[in-house]
């Protein structure tokens, strides 16, 4: 349990609960495979806070396996009866001052009873909404009622039995303790000062807090605007990419017949080198032999036979020279075509790989162009569609016959309620009431169902505080529920018709035992004003006691006591047993003693008691003894009489002018 800091936070949790079923509501019908499909909107990438690390469940490894095991449990939920609840949808917030991992480890405890009870759930770790707070981190838990066991991929045990009691309030209740519970611990891990309670703010005696009106819509509109912008923004990227891939595609079929001219370009240049070094070689060899020639002509002449058989003899070893040296020249070639071809072929591959690696790119970009103008085309259809409704509740006419409603509706303390398929709605036999025929005909609007909520919890707490200072118990059980007993005529009219709603029973409930809980402390406070009545009544006993003794032992102490004390006995008596019993209090004042008695009987009394020394003796006692002066009352009456402020004589003295009435002397 998270320990309670001083001077630390504190404020109600919010959660967010929506039960979905087979038979669901006439605003929102159950669809099929609306399982599922809630499911991959929470597992959505782009708003997990983790990535992949932002998502649990004990269902399935991943979201396919998700995915297959809703749709089998709406068949099993269809088998089961016709309105079978499907799943529970919840969403917590989660502690912004929290880092992510420290988010992810409370996620972990607010699931680990799920796990251990088998019940199949999916947690999603959200972050904060476009356009929304940037603070709210929350949490999507879609989980179902039924337990299940997972025997291998893509198949479940389902049980027969569900827990349908954590869809009721008290369920509700419960889990609502069990987030806060954890989110505390959470904190106090983290040595942070805030905390959470699970009562609510009327539960806690306070003020309810302030609605956040009309900010909904506007985030809405500004959310789609967004969205809108970044759509057209991609449109214009995509058109960009296109293009561009056209240029590129245009370039790169530039560059392939410039890199076809290059080679072919290259290879002629390296054919006419190879021709032109043949060349100059056959032309450097003629000139020689030419030299040569003429050098010998002379010599040649002699011997012309001789001469056409060595030409003969020279013009076959020059033609075979020739021949030799263009075979080698040839396979020169033939090597450097083969090495051009192959490099050649690289490149072309090269090329081609990489047409195909953009061709496949430009596709992929035609199709997320389709994609992203279709949903501009959706989101402009929602966008519009927004427009139009905050515009119709924007209407004046409409806004100022609400708040008419409204207004006329608070005046009375309680509305007849019943609960409705959305929200509450009043009871078909108070409609034609003249100050409830406005709220019936704007039931559907958000400011009349907040008047009706705050009206349905002020009967509530009417019904939770009826037993407070009232003698009756607040209801009776009659055939198993329970009925109101001791409530306002117009309170118990309004109740009686909702008497059977479990809310209503629940408040009933506490009601009866908050006056059992109030009779118990009363019983126990009686017994201890009973006990203490009998100590004071003992301690005054014993005081008088006390006193008695004094007075008695004083008197035998001075002439004529005695006498005295048996003249006044019966008074003193009568003032003893009033003091006993606490309707005397006697007070000294300086020279005073001041008497006040409930009955005035006493004051002649006291006069008789005031005229003997061992009676003053015996009232001085009384005064000085604390525990015998009762609580006077207005009412009482009252009286006093003079101390003399000399001592009294012993002996007795006749009457004297000067002396007073009852034989003391004065200054």
């Amino acid at each position: 349990m998270a320990k309670w800091h001083e001077g630390a936070s504190v404020q109600s949790l919010y959660v967010q609960w929506s039960a979905r079923g087979l038979s669901g509501s006439k605003a929102r019908a159950w669809r099929p495979g609306e399982g599922d499909r809630h499911a991959r909107y929470i597992l959505r990438e782009d708003a997990l806070e983790l990535g992949e690390d932002g998502w649990t469940s004990n269902i399935g490894a991943d979201r396919a396996e998700i995915v297959a095991f809703w749709r089998a449990l709406e068949q099993v939920e269809r088998h089961n009866r016709k309105n079978a609840n499907v799943y529970i949808s919840i969403i917590l917030p989660l502690p912004h001052q929290l880092s992510a991992e420290e988010r992810s480890d409370l996620v972990d405890t607010i699931t680990a009873p799920l796990t251990s009870r088998g019940l199949p759930y999916v947690a999603a770790q959200h972050l904060p909404d476009e356009g929304g707070d940037e603070r709210n981190y929350h949490l999507h838990l879609q989980m179902s009622c039924r337990p299940m066991e997972r025997v291998r991929p893509f198949e479940w045990d389902f049980s027969a039995a569900t827990h349908a009691g954590i869809n009721s309030p008290a369920g509700i209740r419960m889990m609502r303790r069990h987030f806060v519970v954890q989110m505390n611990g959470a904190l106090e891990k983290a040595c942070l000062p805030r905390r959470y309670t699970h009562l609510t703010r009327a539960e806690r005696g306070e003020p309810p807090g302030q609605m956040k009106r009309g900010r909904g819509d506007q985030n809405r509109i500004a959310m789609l605007s967004c969205r809108r912008d970044d759509l057209e923004r991609l449109c214009i990227c995509a058109r960009k990419l296109v293009s561009f891939s056209q240029k590129a595609d245009a370039m790169r079929n530039r560059l392939a017949a410039m890199k076809q001219r290059l080679q072919l370009a290259q290879r002629n240049e390296l054919d006419q080198f190879c021709l032109n070094q043949v060349c100059h070689d056959l032309y450097h060899k003629r000139y020689v032999l030419r030299d040569r020639l003429a050098g010998q002509r002379a010599r040649l002449e002699g011997a012309s036979q001789l001469r056409d058989k060595l030409v003969a003899r020279i013009d076959r070893h020059t033609l075979a020279l020739g021949i030799q040296r263009a075979l080698e020249h040839r396979d020169r070639l033939a090597q450097a075509y083969e090495n051009l071809s192959e490099r050649f072929d690289t490149a072309r591959s090269t090329a081609f790989s990489e047409r195909e690696s953009l061709a496949k790119g430009i596709a992929k970009g035609t199709s997320a162009l389709v994609y992203f103008t279709s949903k501009q085309r959706e989101l402009t259809t929602k966008l519009e569609r927004a427009r139009l409704t905050s515009a119709a509740r924007a209407d004046p006419e409409r806004l100022a016959a609400i708040r008419n409603a409204v207004e006329d509706a608070e005046q009375r303390n309680v509305i007849p309620l019943v609960r409705a398929e959305k929200g509450f709605a009043i009871h078909p036999n108070f409609a034609g009431e003249q100050d409830l025929v406005a709220v019936d005909r704007f039931e559907a609007e958000t400011a009349v169902q907040e008047l009706h909520a705050a009206k349905w919890q002020a009967m509530l707490k009417a019904i939770k505080s009826s037993h407070v200072s009232t003698e009756r118990e607040p209801a009776v059980e009659i055939d198993g529920m329970l009925r109101p007993t001791s409530l306002e005529p117009e309170l118990a009219t309004v109740v009686e018709l909702v008497a059977a709603d479990q809310e209503v029973q629940f408040a009933l409930q506490k009601a009866l035992a908050g006056w059992q809980e109030q009779q118990r402390l009363k019983a126990i406070e009686d017994k201890k004003s009973a006990e203490l009545k009998a100590l004071k009544a003992k301690q005054r006993s014993e005081a008088i006691a006390r006193v008695k003794s004094a007075t008695f032992a004083e008197a035998e102490g001075q002439p004529r006591g005695t006498s005295h004390l048996r003249a006044i006995s019966g008074n003193l008596e009568k003032m003893f047993s009033a003091a006993e019993a606490g309707t005397l209090s006697v007070v000294r004042r300086d020279t005073t003693i001041e008497f006040r008695a409930v009955d005035r009987e006493l004051v002649q009394a006291s006069r008789r008691i005031m005229s003997t020394d061992i009676g003053r003796y015996a009232v001085q006692k009384l005064s000085e003894t604390t525990m015998l002066r009762a609580a006077a009352d207005f009412s009482w009456s009252s009286w006093g009489h003079e101390l003399p402020t000399v001592r009294p004589t012993t002996e007795p003295v006749r009457r004297r002018p000067g002396l007073a009435k009852d034989g003391w002397e004065r200054d």
